[in-house]
């Protein structure tokens, strides 16, 4: 699959779990978006957010088309399919188009976790790039984020390192875990 057709197929994403609907976000998002990105539990492992105009901009790029560019994030409503609440983001952003390799990332409110959610929602997500041509899918995680590094553990990702001092969040540096998972072999 060519880079167009991937930002086609992507722009009008629409896959689903018994429990969860994923599809693009959109514009009817905004406003859950935003108290998701100002909610600093949700937020405290993944970036500051003390900048309302900064994080109106960079929601409103998210929001609109992607065209599949290396480090431009694709973002993706979690969506309970019984009520049609947005609980959460799974998001990916190509690494290396030449090497075909994705970084994803995923945050569920505090209200819905311990529930199977972003697992249940990201191994579905993942199993959609399998069949976009994505060789190698890595993820990173502050170290001090347990849950998220036993979510990937989960999902057969594997610790392929340890970063040194490499996310600033709150005016401190954290090191971070980078993990990986290699396209299964087709049988």
């Amino acid at each position: 699959m060519n880079m167009l057709s991937l930002a086609a197929t992507v722009n009008h994403l629409s896959v689903s779990t018994e429990r969860l609907i994923l599809r693009k976000m959109n514009f009817d998002d905004l406003e859950v978006a935003l108290a998701h990105e100002r909610d600093p539990v949700l937020m405290r492992y993944v970036k500051d957010n003390d900048d309302a105009e900064l994080i109106l901009k960079q929601l409103l790029k998210y929001l609109g088309e992607w065209h599949g560019f290396e480090g431009e994030w694709l973002v993706i409503a979690i969506e309970l399919a019984a009520t049609n609440q947005v609980i959460g983001t799974v998001a990916c952003q190509f690494e290396s188009i030449a090497f075909r390799r994705i970084e994803i990332g995923y945050r569920i409110h505090p209200d819905f976790q311990h529930q199977g959610f972003a697992f249940e929602a990201v191994q579905r997500f993942i199993d959609f790039l399998w069949h976009v041509k994505v060789h190698k899918i890595v993820a990173y995680c502050v170290t001090e984020n347990q849950r998220s590094f036993q979510l990937m553990e989960k999902l057969a990702m594997r610790r392929e390192g340890h970063l040194l001092k490499n996310i600033k969040l709150a005016g401190q540096w954290h090191d971070e875990y980078i993990y990986g998972l290699l396209k299964p072999k087709q049988s």
